[in-house]
C-alpha cells in the first residue's frame, strides 16, 4: 500500500510539472514578436519592423547594425559584413537577457553586424542544419548561409564580436 501511494505522488508531481513546462512555452511563443521592433525616442522598441542604425536616421549612432527576426533575404548582408543568427528561447533566462542587451546596444553595433533572432522552439529545420542543440546558440553564416562559426553563451553585444571570425 506504501508503494502505491509513493507511485501515485510521483505520477502527480510529474504530470504537473509537465503541464507547467508546456504551458509556459505556449504563452512564450508570442514574446518573440513582442520584442521586435523599432527604437521610439526613448530608445524602446515599438514595432515589428527591422531596425537600421545610421547616421541617417539616428543623430547618435556611430555604425550601422541590425538586430530583427530572421529573414532569409537577410543573409545577403554577409556579402558586406557579418551575419550571426542568434535561436534564441525567450523563456530561457540568459536568451532573455541577451535579447534585451542587444537591443540596448544597437547604436554600438559595429558597421556591418547583423544578428537574426529565431525562435528555439519554431526553427526545427534550421536547428538540424546547423547542429544546433542547445537554445541561447549563435550561429555565423555567410551570404548562402553556410556555418562560418558557432558557440553558445554570452551576454552581450562583445561577447559576439568576440567569436566573429
Amino acid at each position: 500500500m506504501r508503494k502505491i501511494i509513493i507511485i501515485s505522488v510521483v505520477l502527480i508531481v510529474l504530470i504537473a510539472s509537465l503541464v507547467f513546462v508546456f504551458s509556459r512555452k505556449d504563452n512564450s511563443k508570442g514574446d518573440l514578436k513582442e520584442e521586435n521592433s523599432l527604437l521610439n525616442q526613448s530608445g524602446e522598441n515599438t514595432t515589428n519592423e527591422p531596425v537600421i542604425i545610421n547616421e541617417q536616421n539616428n543623430q547618435n549612432a556611430t555604425s550601422t547594425g541590425m538586430y530583427v527576426d530572421y529573414d532569409p533575404i537577410l543573409l545577403t548582408k554577409a556579402d558586406t559584413g557579418k551575419v550571426v543568427l542568434f535561436f534564441q528561447a525567450l523563456w530561457e533566462p540568459t536568451c532573455k537577457f541577451l535579447d534585451r542587451n542587444l537591443d540596448s546596444q544597437l547604436a554600438n553595433f559595429p558597421n556591418g553586424l547583423v544578428i537574426l533572432k529565431l525562435n528555439y522552439d519554431a526553427e526545427l529545420e534550421l536547428k538540424e542544419k546547423y547542429g544546433v542543440s542547445v537554445e541561447h546558440t549563435l550561429v555565423q553564416v555567410d551570404s548562402q548561409g553556410n556555418e562560418i562559426a558557432k558557440w553558445t553563451g554570452g551576454n552581450d553585444l562583445a561577447s559576439i564580436v568576440k567569436n566573429l571570425k
